[in-house]
């Protein structure tokens, strides 16, 4: 029966395996439900006000390229990344920040100088 509902819903062999480290789905369903997932998020991370994700930003990537690293196979996580760094550069955060009006460029070259004289 779980070789017909994966057939039925045309995400038979999708993770196929691929040496000792291979993802396995514990149901028939997993992957459907995952691209499923991955569908709704580009949907929906697009859609959201930068300023919402932006201080989670840091958490999402991190666990997405961890994941990513441990099944390179799996394009769901490949499909995140790309939507997650979209919105990165829509809300400029890979960006070095703005300097204040009261500082100037010279004050870190100033610095810079200091450390070098001693």
């Amino acid at each position: 029966a779980d070789a017909a509902d994966a057939a039925d819903d045309g995400t038979e062999g999708l993770l196929a395996p691929m040496g000792d480290g291979a993802i396995k789905q514990s149901k028939s369903g997993d992957v459907a439900v995952f691209l499923k997932l991955v569908h709704f998020c580009e949907a929906l991370l697009p859609a959201l006000r930068p300023s919402l994700l932006h201080r989670w930003l840091h958490v999402l990537l991190m666990d997405l390229v961890t994941r990513a690293s441990r099944a390179p196979h799996v394009s769901g996580f490949a499909k995140l990344l790309r939507t997650l760094l979209q919105t990165c550069a829509r809300c400029s955060y890979f960006d070095p920040p703005a300097t204040s009006p009261g500082t100037s460029d010279a004050a870190p070259a100033a610095a810079s100088e200091a450390a070098e004289a001693r």
